[in-house]
């Protein structure tokens, strides 16, 4: 087992919100955008310091996920790929992930992606990570793109959506995911706030053995 130091110093950092350890990517990894990337949470956070500088091209993200190797995730349960960034740019980091995912059996990579948008990343997607068993892959959805959901559903695709209005999707057996919808009352100032930690012991949601519908709030 690897010591925490070790694996910040590979590119991993831990996420309390999540309960999770998180590998990152740059913001010029979102290949796959849609107009709702527009209402990205991340972009309402770069006003805090150091957070522009690590998403940038070239930063600390970007570093983190060149330099990632296998043994960063050696001995954790969950991991996600990725909280900020695409995880699948191209083909050859398909390559990559799925040498990670198959290397660490006992741990589950859960990675919402954009991009099964490209037709070609999608099939190589359903060939080199959906068959993982430890892959836990997921096609991003919003209102500009819900109408592939029967397409991604007939394919096996596990979805998760959101919408900065918070429209139902209407999915026959959507799942609120509890962290973003589940909220508590701060009682020293009074406003809601999220749970923290959920992502960690979920077992409905996104880490699931079957396919999926997860359904996020929008971060306000």
């Amino acid at each position: 087992m690897i010591t925490k130091i070790s694996r910040v110093r590979q590119g991993l950092r831990e996420v309390k919100d999540l309960g999770l350890w998180v590998l990152d990517n740059s913001i010029d990894s979102c290949k796959y955008k849609t107009k709702a990337c527009e209402k990205c949470y991340n972009l309402k956070c770069l006003i805090y310091k150091g957070f522009k500088a690590a998403w940038a091209p070239g930063g600390k993200d970007s570093k983190a996920w060149q330099g990632a190797t296998s043994k960063a995730f050696e001995g954790l349960r969950r991991v996600r790929l990725c909280s900020r960034g695409e995880a699948f740019e191209n083909k050859t980091q398909v390559d990559r992930v799925a040498s990670w995912i198959a290397d660490n059996p006992k741990t589950l990579f859960w990675i919402p992606t954009r991009a099964w948008r490209n037709s070609s990343m999608r099939e190589y997607l359903e060939k080199k990570i959906m068959l993982l068993k430890n892959a836990r892959l997921q096609a991003s959805l919003d209102r500009y793109t819900i109408q592939h959901y029967e397409s991604l559903k007939n394919s096996g695709w596990s979805v998760m959506y959101f919408d900065h209005e918070n429209i139902d999707p209407n999915f026959d057996n959507a799942i609120k995911c509890r962290k973003t919808w589940d909220k508590l009352i701060n009682p020293k100032t009074g406003r809601a706030i999220g749970r923290k930690g959920v992502c960690r012991r979920c077992r409905k949601g996104c880490f699931g053995k079957t396919r999926v519908d997860i359904w996020l709030k929008y971060h306000q």
